[in-house]
This record gives C-alpha cells, sequence and structure tokens, in this order.
C-alpha cells in the first residue's frame, strides 16, 4: 500500500494589501509517494506544483503566524489542484516504477 504525503515547501505573500500584510498569494507544494516494490527495495515518486491564491474581502484573513499546513493545503486543493489528480499521478508514477516497461532484445 503507497503512503502519500503532501507538504507545503514556500508561500509568497504580499507585504501589504490594503489594510492587511503578509496576505498569501501563491502556495508551492510537493505530493510525495513511496512503496515498496517486490523486491523489497523502497520506491518512491513526487509530483510538484504551485497555485495562485486569489484575495477575496469576504473571506475571513487569517493572519500568517496563525496559519497552519491543513489550512494552506485545504487551499491548494481548492484553489487549481485537484487532490485526487495529483494523488492519481503520483501513484501512477509509483506503479510505473513498480513494474517498468523496459527495452527487450529481439528474439531472433
Amino acid at each position: 500500500m503507497s503512503t502519500l504525503v503532501w507538504n507545503v515547501d514556500r508561500m509568497d505573500v504580499y507585504t501589504t494589501l490594503g489594510t492587511l500584510t503578509n496576505c498569501v498569494s501563491a502556495i508551492y507544494w510537493t505530493c510525495s509517494g513511496t512503496d515498496v516494490d517486490v523486491n523489497g527495495n523502497t520506491i518512491s515518486a513526487t509530483q510538484t506544483g504551485n497555485c495562485t491564491v486569489p484575495y477575496n474581502a469576504d473571506d475571513p484573513f487569517i493572519e500568517y503566524a496563525s496559519l497552519t499546513q491543513d489550512t494552506v493545503l485545504n487551499w491548494v486543493w481548492t484553489y487549481g489542484s485537484d487532490q485526487g489528480i495529483i494523488e492519481s499521478v503520483v501513484q501512477d508514477k509509483l506503479n510505473d516504477l513498480m513494474n517498468p516497461v523496459v527495452p527487450a532484445p529481439l528474439p531472433w
């Protein structure tokens, strides 16, 4: 069974946006997966990306220092990085590593 882990690698902020400070404008993330192949070797695959966080004055503002990774990852999945699709991509990469397609010599 594969293990998938999401991480926030970096965030860009507007230093000031109206009366707000340190407003997140972009999030850079990584989804990593690990599994064990038939020989007992650990294999790994990753997918990286980023998304822009639109400012909406109607949304409650969370101070930068109060942000949690869970909150930020929910923004990632809300603003342009479909969690299910990304996890499928990482799983497909792991499957390809577990069952590689290799060139074979011609039988003649």
